[in-house]
């Protein structure tokens, strides 16, 4: 099954006003989508600001998504597009596949666990490459280990 993950254009800093209110209706739009598709318990589809709900957390001012928790929720489905992603938990699901190269633009990402699902191949070597990831844990899959 192909999946993709969340993916992040990291240039918060030098976008522009107009540029910026794209982006928060990019991420409204992606997390209104992921509610769609997985009815995600707590998440409202009736115009409730969407940094408010459980599972997510937005940055300064609601700006963008940062924090994404979608543990346990027997995920089998595609995600949309998000910007400014810091943590992402999507542990404990039914994804498989290798985890995709379009994570490597992830650079603000400092959180990232995929424990407990059916990910194979190897751990990509741009896994070791973001600057600001504290948190990795990948156990419970079936990655190939090269020693």
């Amino acid at each position: 099954m192909a999946f993709w993950f969340v993916s992040v254009l990291l240039i918060v800093g030098f976008l522009s006003k107009s540029e910026l209110v794209e982006a928060q209706l990019s991420d409204e739009a992606a997390v209104l989508a992921i509610h769609r598709e997985l009815g995600v318990p707590g998440w409202s589809s009736n115009g409730t600001d969407y940094c408010n709900w459980v599972r997510l957390k937005c940055g300064a001012n609601n700006s963008f998504v940062e924090m994404l928790d979608l543990s346990g929720l027997q995920l089998k489905v595609e995600f949309g597009k998000l910007r400014g992603l810091r943590s992402l938990n999507v542990s404990n699901n039914l994804l498989v596949g290798e985890i995709p190269d379009e994570l490597m633009v992830l650079e603000r990402l400092e959180e990232f666990q995929v424990s407990g699902n059916g990910l194979n191949g190897s751990i990509p070597h741009w896994v070791g490459n973001l600057s600001n990831l504290r948190v990795f844990t990948a156990y419970e899959n079936e990655f190939l280990f090269n020693f």
